[in-house]
């Protein structure tokens, strides 16, 4: 029942199964742009990036005022962990 408005994955052939089920969406190759673009319209991020991408992609959207839920682990270091 969610409305998805905003899709980033840099390989779109990888991500093609994602983006037909979601037609609607808006399609990103870099997640920093659909932050910036679509900030009206992003209440919430899911962030399923490579493991090592998961803390910068949390703190970019927590950085714009959004809610974010992110797969394990949330970051690599501890460090990363407190800057969030």
């Amino acid at each position: 029942s969610e409305n998805i408005v905003a899709l980033a994955d840099p390989d779109f052939q990888n991500a093609a199964r994602t983006f037909e089920k979601y037609p609607k969406a808006t399609r990103y190759k870099d997640f920093r742009q659909m932050l910036d673009k679509e900030m009206a319209n992003i209440d919430a991020v899911i962030v399923a990036t490579p493991d090592h991408m998961h803390g910068m992609a949390a703190m970019w959207a927590m950085q714009r005022g959004k809610h974010v839920y992110c797969e394990k682990p949330l970051t690599r270091t501890v460090w990363e962990a407190r800057q969030l």
